[in-house]
């Protein structure tokens, strides 16, 4: 999701560790992010299923589901498969950090830490989540850019035949004698959507940030004239 207005990002912490969550949560809100708390792995899992965070602060010690079963949870549901995750534990073994970024996590803080570190860490984290959404976002702008083509290809050639035999038939109908009126009108019609079409292909090529609106519930679809 993006950021939580008028904060940095909306970060959830899962720890039964109370005073150290208490610690972490009002360290990070003076920092300016939005932080909520969950003190066990399903009460943290039914918070992700109604609002994905922008990064998640793992515990591996919790009294339901551990660390590393949430890890491998969220990674393999396509909603959080993406989800940045930071592992706060206190198994500093090679073994156990193997384990947490085995499992999916980004990244691995060892208990106690330094608030600074955390932070550092945090910062570091949501920067990859922003660079990926800005990849992803060039990906389908490249995309827009090679159907715009490859349309202007596919339409453009026919548009303009269908375009100049209207005008042609029109110019010819209006010298003939006793033509109905409203075959000159259907006729004017034609040429006018013909050319909205056009028009509609020259702003499509000139899309360089795609604004996508909902359409229909459930349905999406670029808005080109927020998109221009």
């Amino acid at each position: 999701m993006s950021e939580a207005e008028g904060t940095k990002g909306r970060i959830l912490l899962i720890d039964d560790d109370q005073e150290v969550a208490g610690i972490v949560v009002r360290f990070l809100k003076s920092e300016g992010y939005s932080v909520q708390h969950a003190n066990n792995g399903r009460a943290g899992l039914d918070i992700i299923e109604q609002e994905i965070p922008d990064l998640l602060l793992l515990d591996v010690s919790l009294p339901d589901l551990d660390g590393y079963e949430i890890c491998r949870r969220l990674r393999g549901d396509a909603r959080t498969e993406q989800l940045n995750i930071l592992m706060l534990t206190g198994r500093g073994s090679v073994n156990a950090r193997v384990t947490g970024l085995g499992s999916g996590a980004n990244d691995y803080l060892i208990k106690p830490f330094d608030p600074q570190e955390l932070l550092a860490r945090i910062q570091a984290q949501l920067r990859l989540k922003a660079l990926r959404e800005r990849l992803v976002q060039m990906e389908k702008i490249a995309t827009i850019g090679q159907m715009v083509i490859t349309l202007s290809h596919e339409i453009n050639n026919p548009l303009t035949a269908i375009v100049w035999h209207a005008e042609l038939l029109h110019e010819r109908m209006e010298s003939l004698p006793n033509i109905p009126p409203d075959v000159l009108t259907s006729l004017e019609a034609i040429e006018h959507e013909a050319h909205r079409i056009r028009e509609v292909m020259t702003r499509l090529a000139r899309v360089t940030q795609p604004v996508v609106t909902e359409y229909l519930p459930g349905t999406s679809m670029i808005d080109i004239g927020e998109s221009v």
